[in-house]
């Protein structure tokens, strides 16, 4: 059985967008949730009967958190200066918003060189096994008359379309972070709740901290796993470090909004753990390409910490030399 994780937006501003898309590789432990993107290490490593007994009590999302609470669940929050009120996040939004609409107005088929790092771990994260591979990384947008949708995929040095090893080889595949930016586009934000929760300094940028987390209630579901060909919703929660200066963002981390059972969904598959945790951090970086008006701000380094079916993964993905990308390039497809 090969699940994959894969999250959607609905169209909007003439947009139908594919945000990311997970392929979880192998199955593992029992694990219990503290809050969302907290996997706790004293349970015993034998499954038990009784999933419900296997985990905690949920936590708020993070856009009900103190504080306190949400540097807890997000250890990146350390430095945090924590917001007096809410009045600022309106702006904030809008502006953001407006950088997401102009970053689609401008992108283009792009490439670029794709290291990663794929970890299979123990249940105390520790690594078992890991492996480096190098491919050329494309983002490619199919239009029509309805909307352009955008691909990602890898080749290798041949121009030859693969994937690193999957299930048979024990890792988890992920990819699909170029448009991580698009649940702050305008009118994606309905879908979720939002709160300033205040400012940090990332790198030499001093930024707004905003969490946000999917709406149950509004909009289509933006996240699925699919497993035996049936596509199962799951709920995201997150954080976003927004530029002060220019209001881009810089940063985001995306966790579960609650474990996903999948046992409640396929009763064929009683006894297989569900998704505990697939916590995200992307981090972007200013690209200006020839021909583009303004800057692109793409993914430079991504970390995804995954557990499935008990079992843990770690990968780190790294992106270097974004260039435009011409149709008179070789693609082979199987």
């Amino acid at each position: 059985m090969t699940p994959t994780c894969a999250s959607h937006y609905p169209a909007h501003d003439g947009w139908r967008a594919h945000l990311r898309a997970m392929v979880l590789l192998s199955a593992v432990t029992s694990v219990s949730y503290v809050c969302a993107a907290q996997i706790r290490s004293d349970l015993p490593g034998q499954a038990s009967n009784d999933e419900s007994a296997k985990r905690a009590a949920p936590a708020p999302p993070y856009t009900e958190m103190s504080p306190e609470q949400l540097v807890k669940c997000v250890p990146e929050l350390k430095a945090l200066q924590p917001a007096q009120d809410q009045q600022p996040l309106r702006a904030f939004l809008s502006k953001s918003g407006a950088r997401v609409s102009d970053f689609l107005q401008q992108i283009v088929d792009l490439t670029s060189h794709e290291e990663i790092t794929q970890e299979n771990l123990d249940e105390s994260g520790r690594t078992k096994s890991s492996r480096h591979s190098k491919y050329n990384y494309l983002v490619l947008l199919r239009r029509s008359d309805l909307s352009p949708t955008p691909e990602e995929y890898r080749t290798d040095a041949k121009g030859n379309r693969v994937e690193p090893g999957g299930l048979d080889q024990g890792y988890a595949l992920t990819s699909g972070f170029a448009f991580a930016c698009l649940r702050f586009l305008p009118g994606n934000q309905l879908n979720s709740t939002f709160r300033y929760v205040g400012t940090e300094t990332v790198g030499r940028r001093n930024t707004y901290v905003v969490a946000f987390a999917q709406r149950a209630d509004q909009g289509k579901p933006s996240s699925f796993l699919i497993l035996e060909g049936l596509a199962i919703p799951f709920a995201e929660q997150g954080v976003a470090w927004i530029d002060q200066e220019n209001f881009q963002i810089v940063r985001m981390r995306t966790d579960l909004l609650e474990p996903l059972s999948v046992s409640q969904v396929l009763p064929g598959s009683r006894g297989q753990g569900g998704l505990d945790q697939q916590t995200t951090e992307v981090t972007f970086e200013e690209t200006r390409l020839l021909g583009v008006a303004s800057p692109l701000w793409l993914p430079k380094e991504v970390s995804v910490n995954v557990v499935f079916d008990r079992k843990r993964f770690h990968n780190e993905h790294r992106y270097e030399n974004y260039e435009r990308f011409h149709v008179s390039s070789k693609i082979v497809t199987p």
